[in-house]
C-alpha cells in the first residue's frame, strides 16, 4: 500500500518522502489519535461525536473519477520508466 500512495503523491507533485512522514498510523490506540484530532470532529468508530461514519459519498467520487485515476497512474508509470532508462546502471 505505501508503494501504491507513493505513486500517487509524485503524481500530483509532492515529495514522497515529505509526506509519507507526515501521515501518522495510530492503530487502535484511540489516545494518540485524539492528541492530534479532536473527537468533535471524529465519527463515532474513532471515539468521536459525530454519529456512525458514511463513507459513501467519497465512494461515488472514486467511482466516478475511476479512469482519472487510472490515467495519473498509467502517466506516471510512463515517466517513472522514463527516468529509469535515463539513470546510468550501477554495476
Amino acid at each position: 500500500m505505501t508503494y501504491a500512495v507513493c505513486r500517487v503523491l509524485t503524481a500530483i507533485n509532492f515529495q514522497c518522502n515529505t509526506a509519507l512522514t507526515q501521515i501518522l498510523f495510530h492503530g487502535s490506540n484511540l489516545a494518540t489519535l485524539h492528541e492530534k484530532l479532536s473527537p468533535s470532529i471524529l465519527p463515532q468508530e474513532f471515539g468521536g461525536d459525530c454519529g456512525p461514519m458514511s463513507n459513501d459519498a467519497i465512494v461515488s467520487v472514486l467511482q466516478m473519477n475511476e479512469q482519472l485515476f487510472k490515467g495519473v497512474l498509467h502517466d506516471t508509470d510512463q515517466l517513472m520508466n522514463k527516468v529509469t532508462d535515463a539513470v546510468p546502471r550501477l554495476s
